[in-house]
């Protein structure tokens, strides 16, 4: 018959005081108690799950009932029937209960009855009270007299994981020892040596990465060593991360590195491979985080490494993404992601969820995205002055750098960049008839740290000097800083056809500029209106009025209006003109 095989954690599990791992203070004060013959009636063990509490009390109990020595010992010998006995659990002076199977106060009764019989065959009775948390309260009502004054010879531990949930008369009557989290390099040593005891082949980086999961729980470090133990040698880190379905951390790295550049489709592109291959998201967010953490440490304490969680391997790397960021992002990081955890596991769709939370960091820096997008027809844009603006289909370009917003500084004589410059220049202007004439008959040709230079055509030059002082405002208010206006003018007009491929076309108040001719002559032959030079109209700085008859031809009435809509103006009728 095959021998039944014995888990890692029930193989190594403590037998001494001196064995316990992780728990030095607890094991020195029991050790102590049992040497000065000082053992309280009723204990409380309290800790996180797989720190040692269970262990502690069969190692109280065989170090009280060892039959090799004639009283209590702190090492009892391990070998004799007694010892054997509690460590398999089936001794009959040594009853471990589960108070989840025996919550009622008829289960804690027939425990206080059997109390008072004397030990079988050791010389103290140990009642073990697994989860004591889980009993009634009735039960722990009944239990309250026995636990301050129990039968000679009789100890009573209880265990819990949850200590807020026992009542207060009862933690009093208990000589209470919290168990604390094991740290991480007690947890690496330990099963460092058990590797080399069984023979498991596993790398130093796979042993941390178990030793991190583990969060403070041998026993679950231990099982979780046992099941790798099954894979071919060596063990990796990167069968850690298959078994435990965590991302690696190299590929974590690669992951923050493509935030901190601030590339969103390589965050996609990541999360979806990822999320295939059946990583959690949650474990994704918890790598982001954990690694965001460390970099922070490295900022603040660059000469204190143990506090980080990363390993050695992998430390020169997390410096050199250090430095490409700076403390006050990443702190606003870590405040972006602080209630994700739990968004993230009550939503219905993790892998949505996900992608939303990491572009989101992405808004608390100035990010411009490098490629071109085509904007549809009748897209209407609002301009500073909120009137809607028509956007033909053309390509607009966005700048990877910042907005002109930011102030200028360098030098900029870019065709594209001067363009899209002097198209936010061009909507800052209320008056439109001012706008058509910039757009028209001038652009701007370089912008650099002291002025900004303007072609005017020869024949609009003067008209413009008289509008300097909106011009100048405006560049300012774009710029968010002051610029020496520097105007060079040109021989011939510029035309329509020369105006930068990335202008926008104005429309105001969805009104079209109208197409009327203004000839600057002196004769109104068949125009229906006073002819006006759009010189004139321009420089006039006020609402013009356009004087026409009363007995205007339909088509010549309709133009007219359309010209007084668009220069803000209006129409003053003669009654006394006639039309030739």
């Amino acid at each position: 018959m095959n021998q039944v095989y014995d888990p890692l954690h029930h193989k190594y599990r403590p037998q001494r005081f001196d064995q316990l791992v992780g728990q030095e203070t607890i094991a020195t004060i029991l050790s102590n108690a049992i040497l000065y013959n000082r053992i309280a009636p009723a204990y409380l063990f309290s800790g996180p799950h797989g720190t040692g509490k269970t262990s502690s009390a069969r190692i109280l109990a065989r170090s009280l009932n060892c039959l090799v020595h004639d009283k209590a010992t702190t090492i009892p010998c391990g070998t004799c029937e007694l010892c054997i006995s509690i460590a398999l659990g089936n001794a009959l002076d040594v009853i471990e209960i589960d108070a989840a199977s025996n919550t009622g106060v008829d289960n804690i009764r027939s425990v206080i009855e059997k109390s008072r019989f004397y030990p079988v065959q050791a010389r103290w009775k140990v009642y073990v009270i697994d989860e004591c948390h889980m009993l009634s309260t009735s039960a722990f009502n009944a239990l309250l007299k026995t636990l301050e004054e129990p039968p000679p010879r009789v100890i009573f531990i209880l265990a819990t994981t949850t200590p807020y949930r026992i009542p207060p008369t009862i933690i009093s009557r208990c000589q209470r020892f919290d168990f604390h989290c094991i740290s991480l390099s007690i947890i690496r040593d330990h099963l460092r040596f058990i590797a080399q005891s069984e023979k498991i082949d596993i790398t130093s980086q796979a042993l941390q990465l178990v030793s991190q999961t583990a969060q403070g729980s041998l026993r679950d470090a231990e099982s979780l060593l046992d099941q790798l133990s099954l894979l071919p040698s060596p063990i990796g880190i990167n069968a850690v991360s298959n078994l435990l379905g965590i991302v690696p951390e190299v590929e974590m790295l690669d992951f923050v590195s493509s935030l901190v550049t601030l590339k969103p489709l390589v965050i996609l592109e990541t999360c979806r491979s990822l999320l295939d291959r059946g990583r959690e998201a949650i474990s994704l967010l918890t790598g982001v985080t954990a690694i965001l953490r460390d970099m922070i440490i490295l900022t603040v304490a660059p000469e204190r490494p143990e506090l980080t969680s990363i390993s050695d391997e992998s430390w020169s790397r997390l410096i050199a993404l250090t430095n490409e960021t700076s403390l006050q992002r990443l702190l606003k990081w870590q405040n972006q992601l602080k209630s994700s955890e739990v968004d993230l596991r009550q939503s219905a769709q993790p892998r949505l969820r996900l992608e939303v939370i990491l572009l989101s960091l992405l808004t608390e820096v100035d990010y411009q995205p490098s490629h071109t997008t085509k904007l549809p027809y009748g897209l209407k844009q609002k301009t500073k002055n909120s009137k809607a603006v028509n956007i033909d289909p053309i390509l607009v370009t966005e700048s990877p750098v910042s907005s002109f917003k930011q102030g200028v500084s360098e030098i900029i004589n870019n065709a594209q960049e001067l363009s899209r410059l002097w198209n936010e220049i061009l909507a800052t202007f209320d008056l439109p008839s001012t706008r058509l004439l910039l757009a028209q008959q001038a652009h701007l040709v370089q912008v650099d740290g002291s002025k900004v230079t303007i072609k005017v055509s020869e024949n609009w030059i003067a008209t413009l000097r008289s509008r300097l002082p909106l011009l100048e405002n405006a560049i300012q208010n774009v710029l968010n800083t002051p610029k020496e206006l520097v105007l060079i003018s040109v021989n011939s007009k510029l035309k329509s056809q020369s105006i930068p491929q990335y202008s926008v076309p104005f429309v105001i108040n969805d009104v079209s500029v109208p197409n009327i001719s203004l000839a600057h002559n002196n004769s109104n032959q068949n125009t229906g209106f006073l002819a006006l030079s759009i010189n004139d109209i321009i420089s006039s700085g006020s609402p013009i009025k356009f004087k026409g008859s009363s007995n205007l031809r339909p088509k010549q009435d309709e133009e007219l209006k359309s010209l007084a809509n668009f220069f803000n103006g209006e129409i003053i009728l003669d009654p006394d003109e006639e039309i030739s």
